[in-house]
């Protein structure tokens, strides 16, 4: 059996897709990590908060995370900062203030 172009490429591509989730796994649990301590949240209840912050904020969940994690360590830059970390960090206090309701 001869293999075309075409489905090396799409093995090349899921490889490489592959890889960048594999990458963004130890930020991912970082950041779960940080929330489970912070909100009283197990993983999964983390992890949907991740992941709504995500959708709310049209951002990729492993930038989501990468930002909780700079928030967390007050590495973030201030007034100038992003609008995707301002729209990440907006939703993510929206969603976790007393008054508010937690996923999870």
């Amino acid at each position: 059996m001869r293999h075309t172009d075409d489905e090396f490429d799409e093995v090349r591509s899921e490889l490489a897709q592959r890889r960048r989730q594999l990458a963004s796994q130890p930020v991912i649990e970082q950041a779960k990590g940080m929330l489970m301590l912070l909100h009283d949240l197990d993983d999964e209840g983390a992890f949907a908060l991740l992941r709504e912050v995500s959708q709310l904020s049209n951002t990729k969940l492993h930038e989501v995370a990468a930002i909780v994690l700079s928030a967390g360590s007050d590495s973030l830059p201030g007034p100038g900062r992003d609008a995707s970390t301002a729209a990440v960090l907006g939703t993510l206090e929206s969603l976790t203030r007393p008054d508010g309701v937690e996923p999870g």
